[in-house]
C-alpha cells in the first residue's frame, strides 16, 4: 500500500484542475476519479 500526503497548496490546485464540481470528499473523489492530476 502506498500513502500520499497532500498539503493545502496541492489540494487547491486539484480543485482548480478537476472537471468535477466541489464535493464534501473532493480530495478523495479526485484521487479516485482523476488520478492523472
Amino acid at each position: 500500500m502506498k500513502i500520499t500526503l497532500l498539503d493545502g497548496g496541492l489540494g487547491q490546485e486539484l480543485v482548480k484542475r478537476s472537471s468535477a464540481p466541489p464535493h464534501p470528499l473532493w480530495s478523495t473523489k479526485v484521487m479516485l476519479d482523476e488520478p492523472h492530476l
